[in-house]
């Protein structure tokens, strides 16, 4: 008897350690240095966020806007993934709108697409709802953000399926590179800051020069293990490089989400849903 009551009792922490882990909202704190940076925009606090899955924390998103209100955000940017290809219908919106309707009261929030948005025809319905609720979508598009008098550049691009297209990764990477050459031809000069979902894409946005890309879509490995790291991420395979923080290269650096839902495994481990709170600084 007393065995069969402790293999309950453990069996019921497991189920509360795993519902802790995909609920409970953790706000990390970053801070990136760029020589380049306007000094207008030393000490910038970013909200960054991705992959929501279109998943609830609490009534209108009451414990994931209080991690992002804590921020204290002067710009929030969405890389991605608002909505689930897998499990969600036009008429189940409610989540990602909820988040957005209070972003907007918070910073201008910025979002482009991620893979679940290039793949779903609820998107179509998403859209509008997003414009009308005063977000900006910066798919393959471009806005310049002032303070102090001085101004950055905000570049994006869209989410894409290569799987419906039948285009290959050196295809994509082609088409999306000139689009990417487009803004950047656009804002020549400016301090230039890229939302683009795709972390595994880091030696292409290297290559760029753009100083600063925010990413999500890993998940951040979904479990990751101590001493181990993270066990699997989408487009980088088992042992994935490109998963959680802040990655440098000579120029510039990425900084990716562990994002907060999650798509067709259902579960985080040791990875709690996650918002970035990211202060830009100079060099001086």
């Amino acid at each position: 008897m007393i065995w069969c009551l402790i293999l309950c009792g453990l069996i019921a922490l497991g189920v509360l350690f795993f519902v802790w882990q995909d609920n409970s909202v953790v706000l990390t704190r970053l801070t990136a240095q760029f020589p380049t940076l306007p000094r207008g925009f030393d000490g910038f606090r970013i909200v960054h966020i991705s992959d929501l899955h279109n998943k609830r924390f609490g009534k209108r998103q009451r414990r994931l806007m209080k991690a992002v209100r804590r921020a204290e955000p002067e710009a929030i940017l969405i890389t991605g993934d608002l909505i689930d290809k897998r499990r969600t219908r036009a008429d189940m919106l409610s989540p990602a709108l909820e988040f957005v309707e209070e972003a907007v009261k918070t910073a201008p929030t910025y979002y482009i697409t991620g893979n679940h948005e290039a793949f779903t025809p609820v998107y179509k319905t998403l859209k509008p709802e997003l414009l009308k609720r005063g977000v900006t979508i910066l798919d393959d598009a471009s806005a310049l953000f002032s303070r102090n008098g001085e101004q950055i550049a905000l570049l994006g691009l869209a989410g894409v399926a290569p799987e419906l297209t039948g285009d290959s990764p050196s295809q994509v990477l082609n088409e999306r590179g000139a689009v990417l050459a487009r803004l950047q031809k656009e804002h020549a000069g400016r301090f230039q800051i890229l939302l683009s979902h795709r972390p595994d894409w880091a030696a292409f946005y290297e290559k760029s020069g753009v100083p600063l890309t925010l990413s999500g879509h890993a998940h951040g490995g979904q479990v990751r293990l101590p001493f181990v790291g993270p066990l699997y991420a989408p487009h980088q395979g088992i042992f994935p490089k490109y998963t959680a923080g802040l990655y440098r290269w000579p120029g510039g650096g990425m900084c990716v989400s562990r994002g907060l839902g999650n798509s067709r495994f259902p579960f985080r481990v040791f990875d709690r849903p996650q918002v970035i709170a990211l202060t830009l600084k100079t060099d001086g």
